[in-house]
């Protein structure tokens, strides 16, 4: 129900695309054809393929929409972005395009890849030369041996972690707050849920949300019970922004791609995450689809501006992770 709900909104925005720009006089002369583009090749070995998932071919239908615009009025389209970057958009983007415009790659770094390596020992100059800044996904299985973090991280943790330093709500307000699915509206409201839910007792509803920390007091007390991976480039520094995910099975995030400018990497303190990635619209005649179970005590690394990427937690437990961008 939800795919199909969300396939028939794709559709409206491709519709309203084509019915804006088939307006243009480039387009009205006869000088550009749209079906041109379903000729090409490429798109049409991608349209017969069966390994492709729905969301994949919906992207690429919105891939010949932006070529489209491109060819029609690529001048207009600059000015269009730029003014939705400073969020003063002469038309609103719709939630499902938002992605739309993201930098070309080049699609060397996924041409040969059809796996996610799990390594373990793994030393910071090799780890460097063959993952850190390569684009290349990688799964470290050996990298939490001495993190507290796996015995003392839960919900009750944060919770009572967040409740100790109260007086900084109102700097965590500038904090991001991902609900997903969820009714709920901040952290605050997360850490007011009746604890059979929060436990995920028998019967209970079923969540999973996601927020960046900001409060330094509250990164100091986190940061006590991890420490920086030690397979990341010596000369290299997280962010001073924690990335924390928590939920409970058969829930996770949904497809996308962030815009954070750098590599980063997750660590599944607790229960297990899916993970699905796609590579860019521009590789997809070449590239892959890859999929790995993430593990507790495992992290995984790769460079999500670049990954469209999305998660589903298995298993019966809580799934609990954490997870910083890296330069």
């Amino acid at each position: 129900m939800m795919k199909q709900k969300k396939i028939k909104e794709f559709e409206t925005e491709i519709n309203n695309i084509l019915v804006q720009f088939k307006k243009d006089p480039a387009v009205q002369n006869g000088i550009v054809h749209f079906n041109d583009l379903i000729e090409l090749s490429s798109i049409r070995r991608l349209f017969r393929s069966k390994n492709r998932s729905v969301f994949t071919l919906l992207k690429y239908l919105f891939y010949l929409s932006s070529v489209w615009i491109l060819l029609n009025n690529g001048h207009n389209i600059m000015r269009f972005y730029r003014s939705y970057s400073q969020s003063k958009c002469l038309i609103p983007l719709p939630d499902i395009l938002q992605n739309a415009f993201v930098p070309a790659n080049e699609c060397n770094f996924c041409l040969n890849l059809t796996r996610i390596d799990r390594v373990h020992s793994i030393t910071p100059e090799i780890f460097s030369k063959r993952y850190a800044y390569t684009k290349v996904p990688v799964v470290v299985s050996d990298a939490m041996v001495n993190w507290t973090a796996t015995h003392v991280f839960n919900f009750d943790f944060f919770k009572r972690l967040y409740h100790d330093h109260d007086g900084g709500r109102r700097k965590r307000k500038n904090c991001q707050f991902f609900p997903y699915r969820t009714e709920f509206h901040s952290l605050d409201e997360v850490f007011r849920m009746d604890p059979l839910r929060s436990n995920f007792t028998k019967g209970t509803k079923p969540w999973y949300i996601g927020w960046s920390n900001c409060d330094y007091r509250i990164a100091n007390e986190i940061r006590s019970h991890y420490m920086k991976p030690y397979f990341l480039p010596v000369d290299s520094e997280s962010i001073r922004t924690d990335w924390i995910f928590m939920g409970t099975p058969d829930n996770g995030a949904h497809m996308h791609i962030d815009h954070v400018g750098r590599p980063s990497w997750q660590a599944q303190i607790k229960g297990t995450k899916r993970w699905f990635l796609e590579p860019p619209l521009e590789c997809y005649p070449e590239c892959l689809d890859l999929t790995i179970d993430v593990k507790q005590g495992d992290i995984i690394v790769l460079d999500t501006n670049i990954w469209y990427h999305k998660t589903l937690i298995i298993g019966d437990e809580i799934s609990l992770t954490i997870g910083a961008e890296y330069d």
